[in-house]
């Protein structure tokens, strides 16, 4: 594996320090790319709000970044033990492709970011854990909170 500390920074990328939460939006809104170079990541909040804001995504291809970022629809995955291999896919960004691929990134937010869709698919995770004896008064609370909540749409 290349050390990242001794990989050259490219021209092609501003590198911006940390953020305040609240300082975060113009810099989505505005940027061609975000990069998420995690070695572990559970869902991938900033690679959401990124692409809420249409703006393409470049993450590792682990835990929930490989599930958000479509590669090559919107945004790039990479191998999150290759440094050189996001230095590769940094390289290779060009303005135009990542302008192409804004919609997908959005469209794909659209589509994670469905909180009916997500109600209901815990709705059904919830049943079918009880079904199968897993009698955990929490689960079976939150089951039944959200079925509520399912069955008055």
């Amino acid at each position: 594996m290349t050390d990242p500390v001794k990989l050259e920074r490219l021209s092609n990328i501003t590198y911006i320090d940390w953020l305040r939460p609240q300082d975060l939006a113009p810099y989505y809104a505005h940027a061609d790319a975000v990069v998420v170079p995690s070695r572990w990541e559970g869902y991938g909040l900033v690679a959401a709000e990124a692409m809420s804001f249409g703006t393409p995504v470049v993450a590792s291809r682990i835990g929930g970044l490989a599930t958000l970022v479509e590669d090559g629809v919107s945004g790039f995955l990479f191998d999150p033990a290759s440094a050189g291999e996001l230095h590769d896919v940094l390289s290779g960004l060009d303005r135009e492709t990542l302008m192409g691929m804004r919609t997908a990134a959005f469209r794909r937010w659209e589509q994670v970011a469905d909180i009916q869709d997500m109600e209901r698919r815990y709705f059904i995770l919830m049943q079918s854990l009880a079904a199968n004896g897993h009698r955990v008064k929490a689960i079976a609370a939150a089951a039944d909170i959200v079925g509520s909540q399912a069955e008055s749409r």
